[in-house]
């Protein structure tokens, strides 16, 4: 919306979902997990909901925040496929860093 309330639900949702993914990438062990299917689905679902949201959305956000929604969903998606050890915990720590940044660039709930 043109107020910004949009923004503001929008924002929100991002937060939680870069949240939820964080915690869930915490967590892995290397053990096949089920919440693997989870961390997909929200790293699928991040630069998609940018611009879903409304018409104007990719248009008005800038192309470093999809960039940093795209680089995010690529590092989770190394962590799934990543199985165990060395190669998990690289993964893991890239994965973490980038939804960081991603975090970094989306406002908070007002």
């Amino acid at each position: 919306m043109a107020n910004g309330t949009a923004d503001c639900f929008v924002n929100g949702e991002l937060k939680a979902r870069i949240a939820r993914a964080k915690a869930i990438i915490g967590s892995l062990s290397g053990d096949q997990d089920p919440t693997e299917a989870e961390l997909n689905e929200i790293g699928g679902s991040l630069e998609p909901y940018l611009t879903q949201f409304d018409a104007r959305s990719a248009e008005r956000q800038e192309k470093k925040v999809l960039k940093l929604a795209k680089n995010a969903s690529k590092a989770i998606a190394k962590v799934t496929k990543a199985k165990a050890g060395k190669k998990l915990e690289k993964a893991k720590k890239t994965a973490l860093k980038a939804l960081d940044k991603f975090d970094a660039t989306v406002a908070p709930q007002a």
